[in-house]
């Protein structure tokens, strides 16, 4: 486990089951590997398989990861309904991106949860990695119980930063987007290395 990984396990976990399967996504996302398959063969260790079939599971992942950024930052006055439309169109343009050596993409899913890692090269020196995840209760039961009931639709927790890189976690209210089969939470990760 990297520094970083054990940082934010600490700041973010409590010690039971349902922290392992945190702890493995965060161990995982927050190296920047030199080639994102090493990423994938990973994850696929701990259930997460790589796919590229358009299905309503990924596109729902997907759209709530986009949503969810949109509304924990500025809305800008826009309805959710408006948004999620958007960004259901926006999860369809991702899915059809193809890789080049600077810039690539996986997909993963993981019974109904969805994890999108972005992998760049922005200069020979340097490794970027993104992961966005929207996750299921049970993965985030010990997060959820730490924070407490929720009172909003999406409720931001305080951004972790450590070496190099940073967590964010987003809570969703369940009760109040029963309608809109939202994930439990939304997951962000992202590092930069400089490459030896």
């Amino acid at each position: 486990m990297t520094r970083f990984a054990a940082t934010m396990m600490i700041a973010f976990l409590a010690t039971s089951a349902h922290a392992a399967n945190e702890l493995r996504l965060l161990d995982v996302c927050l190296r920047a590997d030199h080639d994102i398959s090493i990423m994938s063969d990973r994850l696929s260790e701990f259930g997460w398989v790589e796919t590229s079939e358009k299905t309503d599971t990924l596109t729902n992942g997907l759209k709530w990861i986009g949503t969810t950024q949109y509304f924990t930052t500025d809305s800008g006055g826009e309805l959710l309904e408006t948004i999620l439309d958007l960004k259901e169109r926006t999860a369809a343009g991702l899915l059809r991106k193809k890789d080049i050596p600077q810039s690539k993409n996986r997909f993963l899913v993981r019974e109904d949860e969805v994890l999108h890692v972005m992998w760049r090269k922005p200069t020979p020196a340097f490794t970027e990695v993104e992961c966005h995840a929207a996750l299921s209760p049970t993965t985030v039961e010990d997060i959820q119980k730490a924070h407490g009931a929720l009172t909003t639709a999406f409720t931001r927790l305080p951004t972790r930063k450590s070496d190099g890189g940073q967590v964010d976690i987003s809570l969703l209210n369940s009760y109040i987007l029963e309608s809109y089969e939202a994930p439990a939470a939304i997951l962000r990760t992202y590092i930069q290395v400089q490459d030896p």
